[in-house]
């Protein structure tokens, strides 16, 4: 398929969108980064999320290059990791507001793992285990 087909440039278009749409969030982040709405966000949930979301985004580029072993492998390897690290950081963030509001039912304790390093440890291991399965 050529790059001046419609077929490829209608994706690469949504792909360059979708990278851009993604950019101007992560520039809004930082520009609030010490709000108290960012940091209930999880900060660093989130940017794992919006690494996720480029990664999958820039395979759309991958797939539509010439094939070849480089290609081939980055694309075996790039959509396997792109869905796993966001499915991952969506689980993560999910469980964590779950347990935040159980947790609050029983007592006033923080629950534990809801630390950002733990946070990021759970989707890294999630992700791991979640592309050894692919």
């Amino acid at each position: 398929m050529g790059w001046d087909s419609p077929f490829a440039v209608v994706p690469a278009v949504l792909a360059v969108l979708g990278i851009a749409a993604t950019g101007v969030v992560v520039v809004a982040f930082l520009q609030h980064f010490e709000t108290p709405v960012v940091k209930a966000s999880g900060r660093e949930l989130s940017f794992m999320l919006f690494a996720g979301f480029i990664i999958c985004y820039l395979q759309t580029f991958v797939i539509l290059a010439k094939p070849g072993p480089i290609v081939c492998g980055i694309q075996r390897f790039g959509v396997g990791v792109g869905f796993a690290v966001t499915y991952a950081a969506l689980l993560t963030k999910t469980n964590r507001i779950s347990r935040i509001f159980d947790s609050a039912r029983h007592s006033a304790k923080r629950p534990a793992f809801v630390s950002p390093n733990s946070q990021v440890t759970t989707v890294t291991t999630t992700a791991s285990v979640d592309r050894s399965v692919v």
